[in-house]
């Protein structure tokens, strides 16, 4: 049985660094999807049904920990914050936001895929069924929306 293509949504205000981010993504089999800004990733967020987000912390219309804290109230979809800030104290602020995961700029697409792979492995493997894990993460429904 083929496993379900698992959907990363993209958010990054920089339109070439999120087509290049998107293109090695879709090279190794993910859906994409992308938002140059919060309200687009609100809007994709319960439209797409995410399995992972790769979030810019700096977005034209908010601050992207902000909405992180947000979705992460309301969903399990794992985060990744892919920030330019190269200071120790900086990343960990971040990851004391609860997200999944920091990565600093510029990321390596080899590193940024095994890391994506590994995040989505681990929850997969605690949804159990990833059909269903991905309305569930998001809605908080047992049942796949019909």
């Amino acid at each position: 049985m083929k496993k379900p293509t698992r959907t990363i949504l993209i958010v990054e205000n920089d339109v070439s660094v999120q087509a290049t981010t998107a293109h090695h993504l879709v090279n190794v089999g993910y859906n994409v999807h992308t938002s140059v800004n919060g309200a687009g990733m609100f809007l994709a967020l319960w439209k797409e049904y995410p399995d992972l987000i790769l979030l810019n912390p700096n977005l034209p219309d908010g601050d992207g920990l902000d909405y992180a804290q947000q979705i992460l109230k309301q969903t399990d979809v794992p985060i990744v914050i892919a920030t330019a800030s190269q200071n120790r104290e900086d990343r960990i602020k971040v990851l004391g936001f609860g997200v999944t995961d920091c990565l600093t700029r510029p990321i390596d697409p080899k590193e940024l895929i095994l890391r994506i792979r590994n995040i989505l492995n681990r929850s997969e493997n605690v949804a159990g069924h990833p059909e269903t894990h991905l309305h569930e993460h998001v809605t908080g429904l047992k049942e796949p929306l019909q």
